[in-house]
This record gives structure tokens, C-alpha cells and sequence, in this order.
């Protein structure tokens, strides 16, 4: 190896190993970099990015349906019955909750009265905020509180949590940026810096 290569080498080498631990400090120990510990904990940390995604996307369906169930509460306000606001969200194009309230009109068709087939699909979806949703057009109805007041108040929670969700995950996209500083703009710049003291060097050796 030339003197040259390895110099720049023992400039690089610490530089990237320290960023490396800095950076990825959350995620692996470098220094297992090569043992079958860290396979098994890149396993584990690819499921568990992969779970992440999955909960982003349920929150970004969150989020629209807070958007649906603001409209709901405005239109019930207005005058406009259970059913009739019902009908309006099943009405909503591209919502992954439209169908759920598609469903709560067909049994409601077959007899079963609104409030059971809320329940009853609540129960059958899965869907946390769908959940949430039912509960609290049953509670309200059975304590008679004014309904649109309630369903604004939970959109606006809903709202919150997304836009926190956000600015964590903000955050993450924030460190990851730091790579490319970190492994190539930085070494580079160091490079530059000291190189003119290098060629002097090498030119008295």
C-alpha cells in the first residue's frame, strides 16, 4: 500500500468507526458488526421497521377518518339524522372506513337496529378508531350528550397524535441525514484540509 492510501486511510478509519457508533448507537453495537448476534438483532430491527410502517399507515387512516368523523359531527349538528350522516361517510371515495359504514347501513336494512350494527361492525373491523368512534356515538347517545361537541373534541385528539407521530418520525429522518455528512462530506473535508500538510511530507521523505 502506498504511504499516501494509508494515510488517508488512518484519517478515515477512527472517523468512521466513531460516527458509526455515534449514529447507530440505537440499532447495533459496531462492534458485533461481524458476529451471528447481530444477524439475529438486524432480523429482529428489519421486523420491527417493517411494524413501524405498518402502524404509520393505520395512523395516516387515523388521521383521515378524523377528517370524516369532523363531518360527520358538523352534519349531525345540522339537523341531519344518524342514518342520513351514516350514508354520507359511506359516500366518501378512497376511504378505507367508507366500507365500514356501508356495512353499518346494510344491516341496519336487515332490521338490526343503528346502534347494534355499529357495534357489531366495530367489533368485526379491527379498527381502533372505528372503535373509539362507536363507543363514543354509544355513550353519548346513552347520556345524552351533544354528540357533534364529543366527535369534534376526538378528531382533534386524533389530529394531535398524528402530527406527533409526524414530528418523531421528522426527527428519525433528521439523523438519518447525517449519514451521508458524516461518511463522506466530513472525511472529504479533512482530506482537503490536511492534504497540503501530507504532500510536504512526503516530499522530505
Amino acid at each position: 500500500m502506498k504511504i499516501t492510501n494509508l494515510l488517508i486511510l488512518i484519517i478515515i478509519a477512527p472517523t468512521i468507526y466513531f460516527a458509526s457508533r455515534l449514529i447507530f448507537a440505537d440499532y447495533f453495537d459496531p462492534d458485533s458488526l461481524f458476529s451471528k448476534e447481530f444477524k439475529v438483532d438486524l432480523k429482529k430491527k428489519l421486523k420491527l421497521l417493517n411494524s413501524n410502517k405498518r402502524q404509520m399507515s393505520n395512523k395516516k387512516l387515523d388521521f383521515e377518518f378524523s377528517e370524516m368523523i369532523e363531518m360527520f359531527a358538523l352534519a349531525t349538528s345540522a339537523g341531519e339524522s344518524l342514518l342520513g350522516g351514516f350514508k354520507f361517510l359511506a359516500s366518501f371515495p378512497n376511504s378505507g372506513h367508507a366500507q365500514l359504514f356501508h356495512e353499518v347501513i346494510a344491516l341496519s336494512d336487515n332490521g338490526i337496529s343503528l346502534m347494534q350494527a355499529v357495534d357489531l361492525v366495530a367489533e368485526r373491523s379491527g379498527s381502533e378508531s372505528f372503535r373509539k368512534f362507536a363507543n363514543t356515538v354509544l355513550l353519548a347517545l346513552e347520556r345524552g350528550s351533544p354528540l357533534s361537541a364529543v366527535l369534534l373534541n376526538q378528531a382533534a385528539e386524533s389530529r394531535s397524535s398524528y402530527k406527533a407521530d409526524l414530528l418523531a418520525l421528522a426527527g428519525r429522518a433528521e439523523i438519518a441525514l447525517l449519514i451521508p455528512v458524516v461518511f463522506l462530506i466530513l472525511p472529504l473535508s479533512v482530506i482537503f484540509t490536511l492534504w497540503p500538510s501530507f504532500h510536504s511530507i512526503l516530499g522530505i521523505l
